[in-house]
Protein backbone atom coordinates (compact mmCIF):
# COMPACT_ATOMS: atom_id res chain seq x y z
CA UNK A 1 0.00 0.00 0.00
CA UNK A 2 1.51 3.63 -0.89
CA UNK A 3 1.48 6.12 1.33
CA UNK A 4 -0.70 8.78 0.57
CA UNK A 5 -0.65 12.07 2.47
CA UNK A 6 -3.29 14.21 3.65
CA UNK A 7 -3.48 17.52 1.52
CA UNK A 8 -5.28 20.05 3.22
CA UNK A 9 -8.64 21.29 1.12
CA UNK A 10 -8.09 17.57 -1.11
CA UNK A 11 -12.42 17.68 -0.75
CA UNK A 12 -12.73 20.72 -2.94
CA UNK A 13 -10.39 19.72 -5.73
CA UNK A 14 -12.29 19.01 -8.81
CA UNK A 15 -10.41 17.18 -10.10
CA UNK A 16 -9.48 13.39 -9.82
CA UNK A 17 -6.59 12.32 -7.38
CA UNK A 18 -4.89 8.96 -7.98
CA UNK A 19 -2.39 6.86 -6.19
CA UNK A 20 0.43 5.35 -8.58
CA UNK A 21 -0.19 1.86 -7.30
CA UNK A 22 -3.85 2.13 -7.51
CA UNK A 23 -3.94 3.52 -11.55
CA UNK A 24 -7.00 2.34 -13.27
CA UNK A 25 -7.41 1.91 -17.29
CA UNK A 26 -10.10 4.36 -17.07
CA UNK A 27 -8.08 7.40 -15.58
CA UNK A 28 -7.71 9.64 -18.75
CA UNK A 29 -6.15 12.70 -18.50
CA UNK A 30 -5.59 13.56 -22.64
CA UNK A 31 -5.15 17.11 -23.07
CA UNK A 32 -5.35 17.87 -19.49
CA UNK A 33 -3.02 19.65 -16.76
CA UNK A 34 -1.47 16.93 -14.66
CA UNK A 35 0.21 17.33 -11.16
CA UNK A 36 2.39 14.56 -10.12
CA UNK A 37 3.30 14.65 -6.83
CA UNK A 38 6.66 13.81 -5.41
CA UNK A 39 10.17 13.32 -7.42
CA UNK A 40 11.69 9.60 -6.35
CA UNK A 41 11.39 7.29 -9.16
CA UNK A 42 7.92 6.63 -10.24
CA UNK A 43 7.46 10.35 -10.71
CA UNK A 44 10.69 10.90 -12.63
CA UNK A 45 9.34 7.83 -15.03
CA UNK A 46 5.77 9.10 -14.99
CA UNK A 47 5.97 12.92 -15.67
CA UNK A 48 7.91 12.79 -19.36
CA UNK A 49 5.19 10.00 -20.15
CA UNK A 50 2.44 11.15 -19.00
CA UNK A 51 3.20 14.86 -21.04
CA UNK A 52 3.39 12.19 -24.51
CA UNK A 53 -0.75 12.95 -23.65
CA UNK A 54 -1.47 15.08 -21.25
CA UNK A 55 -1.54 19.28 -22.17
CA UNK A 56 1.21 20.17 -19.53
CA UNK A 57 2.61 17.54 -16.40
CA UNK A 58 4.16 19.64 -13.38
CA UNK A 59 6.36 17.68 -11.06
CA UNK A 60 5.62 19.30 -7.29
CA UNK A 61 8.41 18.14 -5.04
CA UNK A 62 9.10 19.33 -1.10
CA UNK A 63 12.83 18.42 -2.66
CA UNK A 64 15.13 17.54 -5.14
CA UNK A 65 16.45 14.48 -5.71
CA UNK A 66 19.79 13.26 -7.39
CA UNK A 67 19.01 12.18 -11.28
CA UNK A 68 21.57 11.00 -13.68
CA UNK A 69 20.72 10.06 -17.41
CA UNK A 70 21.42 6.80 -18.55
CA UNK A 71 20.79 5.56 -21.88
CA UNK A 72 17.95 2.88 -21.78
CA UNK A 73 19.58 0.20 -24.17
CA UNK A 74 23.21 -1.05 -23.14
CA UNK A 75 25.59 -0.54 -26.54
CA UNK A 76 28.02 -2.55 -24.87
CA UNK A 77 25.31 -5.90 -24.28
CA UNK A 78 23.90 -5.06 -27.59
CA UNK A 79 27.53 -5.05 -29.05
CA UNK A 80 28.45 -8.53 -27.45
CA UNK A 81 25.40 -10.60 -28.15
CA UNK A 82 26.54 -10.11 -31.82
CA UNK A 83 29.46 -11.87 -30.96
CA UNK A 84 28.87 -13.80 -27.78
CA UNK A 85 26.63 -16.39 -26.06
CA UNK A 86 23.73 -14.76 -24.36
CA UNK A 87 24.42 -16.48 -20.52
CA UNK A 88 28.11 -14.92 -21.11
CA UNK A 89 27.41 -11.52 -22.24
CA UNK A 90 24.80 -11.06 -19.17
CA UNK A 91 27.43 -12.23 -17.09
CA UNK A 92 30.09 -9.50 -18.31
CA UNK A 93 27.55 -6.73 -18.49
CA UNK A 94 26.46 -7.63 -14.68
CA UNK A 95 29.38 -8.01 -13.63
CA UNK A 96 30.61 -4.85 -15.25
CA UNK A 97 27.65 -3.15 -13.86
CA UNK A 98 27.93 -3.96 -10.32
CA UNK A 99 31.51 -3.01 -10.24
CA UNK A 100 30.91 0.46 -11.89
CA UNK A 101 27.76 0.98 -9.69
CA UNK A 102 30.20 0.10 -6.46
CA UNK A 103 32.86 2.13 -7.39
CA UNK A 104 30.45 5.05 -8.43
CA UNK A 105 29.05 4.79 -4.73
CA UNK A 106 32.34 4.80 -3.18
CA UNK A 107 33.20 8.13 -4.93
CA UNK A 108 29.93 9.52 -3.62
CA UNK A 109 30.84 8.82 -0.32
CA UNK A 110 34.48 9.36 -0.19
CA UNK A 111 34.06 12.14 -2.54
CA UNK A 112 30.71 13.91 -1.99
CA UNK A 113 31.36 17.61 -2.89
CA UNK A 114 33.13 15.65 -6.15
CA UNK A 115 30.32 13.54 -6.85
CA UNK A 116 27.87 16.91 -6.52
CA UNK A 117 29.55 18.76 -8.56
CA UNK A 118 30.09 15.72 -11.51
CA UNK A 119 26.11 15.22 -11.02
CA UNK A 120 25.39 18.62 -10.84
CA UNK A 121 26.86 19.30 -14.26
CA UNK A 122 25.45 16.54 -16.10
CA UNK A 123 21.79 18.27 -15.13
CA UNK A 124 23.23 21.62 -16.34
CA UNK A 125 24.56 19.82 -19.79
CA UNK A 126 20.86 18.18 -20.25
CA UNK A 127 18.94 21.48 -19.28
CA UNK A 128 21.20 24.25 -20.15
CA UNK A 129 22.48 27.23 -17.64
CA UNK A 130 19.52 28.83 -17.88
CA UNK A 131 17.99 26.43 -15.88
CA UNK A 132 17.34 26.44 -12.33
CA UNK A 133 18.74 23.67 -11.59
CA UNK A 134 20.03 24.76 -7.92
CA UNK A 135 16.48 24.95 -6.78
CA UNK A 136 14.59 22.06 -8.79
CA UNK A 137 17.64 19.38 -8.63
CA UNK A 138 20.57 20.09 -6.11
CA UNK A 139 19.33 18.09 -2.89
CA UNK A 140 20.25 18.91 0.76
CA UNK A 141 22.14 16.07 0.68
CA UNK A 142 24.90 14.47 -0.36
CA UNK A 143 24.97 11.86 -3.21
CA UNK A 144 24.11 8.49 -2.16
CA UNK A 145 23.13 9.81 1.40
CA UNK A 146 19.43 9.18 0.13
CA UNK A 147 18.18 8.27 -3.14
CA UNK A 148 18.97 8.75 -6.19
CA UNK A 149 16.90 8.40 -9.53
CA UNK A 150 17.72 7.53 -12.72
CA UNK A 151 16.50 9.30 -16.09
CA UNK A 152 16.17 6.09 -18.90
CA UNK A 153 17.37 8.24 -22.10
CA UNK A 154 17.31 11.91 -19.98
CA UNK A 155 13.40 11.83 -20.96
CA UNK A 156 12.44 14.31 -18.44
CA UNK A 157 15.19 16.71 -19.27
CA UNK A 158 13.80 16.45 -22.79
CA UNK A 159 10.54 17.13 -21.61
CA UNK A 160 11.37 20.10 -19.29
CA UNK A 161 13.49 21.84 -22.14
CA UNK A 162 10.36 21.29 -24.85
CA UNK A 163 8.22 22.92 -21.86
CA UNK A 164 5.63 19.78 -21.79
CA UNK A 165 6.66 19.26 -18.23
CA UNK A 166 7.84 21.63 -14.88
CA UNK A 167 9.04 21.36 -11.50
CA UNK A 168 7.79 22.76 -9.08
CA UNK A 169 9.93 22.75 -5.30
Amino acid sequence: KGYTPDFEGTENFRGRVVHPQKWTEDIDYDDKRVVVIGSGATAITLVPEMAKRAKHVTMLQRSPTYVVSAPEQDAMANGLRKRLPDWLVYSLVRWRNVIIGALFFWFCRRYPDKAKGFLLRRVREELGEDYDVDQHFTPRYNPWQERMCLVPNGDLFESLKSGETSVVT
